[in-house]
């Protein structure tokens, strides 16, 4: 989830980034760990916001928690990218924002976890997600405990469900790039990497060398176009290979933008380091 988020943010050139902590429970706890473990070594600014720690200061009262997150969010950088627990807070940050009127996304960008529709869909401004796979734990969770009922021992370790992907509304839809020219280039890798193409064909018209806008684009991206493009076209590759509609290699391949299926594995094996047949059967849920 950690990860999921980072890459969220930075793809989108955001370099000021702040973790919601507010419950403090082991589940907060451990996605906050995740969380800033991703954004090690990477060129971006942390910015804590613990309402553990902060609640102790503040005056008591119902709007208490909204009224301190107001204050910090106008204090901190700005494009600011915020990541909250559960949806829930996601909603309190949209709320906090409001409140103290910085815009959504523009100002603050926000993403929330579980990706509750009700919530997410409903919110002030619809909140991305990260899709926590709550219909798997809950099978899990059936399954285990049929077990137990039938006599087995759980096991002495959490069972953890890997996240399925980022709900991207419009919370935290928006470029927080500053480069009329690199938002471009990224625009165009968005839009057309399910096609055959290069990131030199993709440029072609934007007022600039591609030399400098190369340079540009690692400057406020963080990684090249080419690396971009190929993050795409894995990411498409990878939901596809989820799909209950089981597409071929060729398939997923061809919708993904990568010439061949065999392509697309080699590229699969050298970054993930994991076949695509192999990630599909690692990954997919079979329902009971």
């Amino acid at each position: 989830m950690g990860q999921m988020a980072v890459q969220h943010f930075l793809m989108r050139g955001f370099k000021h980034f702040s973790y919601y902590i507010c419950s403090g429970g082991p589940v907060e706890e451990m996605r906050a760990a995740e969380f800033i473990r991703a954004l090690n070594n990477q060129n971006a600014t942390l910015h804590s916001m613990n309402w553990n720690t902060a609640k102790k200061s503040q005056k008591a009262g119902s709007n208490a928690r909204i009224d301190w997150l107001a204050k910090t969010l106008k204090q901190l950088p700005k494009p600011l990218a915020v990541i909250t627990e559960f949806d829930d807070r996601g909603v309190e940050i949209l709320q906090a924002c409001e409140n103290a009127g910085l815009h959504v996304p523009e100002d603050v960008a926000v993403l929330g976890a579980d990706n509750d529709e009700l919530i997410c869909d409903f919110a002030p401004v619809p909140l991305s997600s990260i899709d926590t796979d709550l219909e798997r734990q809950g099978y899990e969770a059936a399954a285990l405990l049929d077990r137990m009922m039938n006599g087995e021992k759980p096991l002495k370790r959490a069972l953890l469900i890997p996240p399925t992907g980022v709900v991207t509304r419009k919370s935290s839809n928006l470029l927080g790039i500053r480069h009329p020219h690199v938002v471009t280039a990224l625009n165009r890798i968005w839009n057309h990497y399910q096609d055959p193409v290069s990131t030199e064909q993709l440029c072609k018209g934007i007022p600039m060398s591609y030399r400098w806008l190369h340079d540009a684009f690692v400057k406020h991206v963080g990684h090249t176009m080419a690396e971009e493009l190929r993050q795409c076209r894995i990411k498409h590759a990878q939901q596809l290979l989820l799909e209950p509609d089981r597409f071929t290699m060729e398939d997923i391949a061809e919708r993904a933008g990568f010439s061949s299926a065999s392509q697309m594995t080699r590229v699969f094996s050298r970054f993930l380091g994991i076949a695509p047949s192999s990630y599909r059967e690692n990954h997919t849920f079979t329902k009971p």
